[in-house]
């Protein structure tokens, strides 16, 4: 066998072994894209919240374009939903979140990429009409 042969086999034995040694960690999974949210388990009291979002630049009284609810127990991390993708990457957006019990607290980010654009905390409801530019680094959780 010759020199560069016997050096190609090593080669590949040693892409054979790092690959079967490799653990999830070394991969770790991408950020979420686009607009996505992000709630505080602990700090929130109420048993869920409604979130509704629109498009920037429509009038607040408008339909909402997409609306679901997060309740406890839930991933604490989420996109808006996959049925309305069309909205993940839109430069504005206007959200319209609601404490599913009035007087318990909510405490939420709205996030878009990796970046985190605005942080909420209310007990009734909250408007808040962001780009995807904005940039909030408070959180407290």
């Amino acid at each position: 066998m010759s020199l560069s042969s016997f050096a190609r086999l090593a080669g590949v034995f040693v892409l054979l072994f790092a690959s079967t040694t490799s653990t999830h960690a070394d991969f770790p999974p991408h950020a979420p894209r686009g607009w996505w949210f992000r709630v505080c388990d602990r700090k929130t009291e109420a048993p869920g919240v409604q979130l509704e979002v629109r498009v920037g630049g429509n009038a607040m009284e408008s339909q909402p374009m997409v609306s679901w609810q997060w309740h406890h127990g839930q991933p604490t991390e989420f996109n808006i939903p996959d049925s309305r993708q069309d909205l993940w990457y839109a430069r504005k957006i206007k959200l319209h979140a609601t404490s599913l019990q009035r007087g318990k607290n909510v405490y939420l980010a709205m996030m878009f990429n990796d970046r985190q654009i605005k942080h909420l905390d209310f007990d009734k409801d909250e408007w808040q009409e962001q780009w995807r530019a904005d940039n909030d680094t408070e959180w407290d959780c």
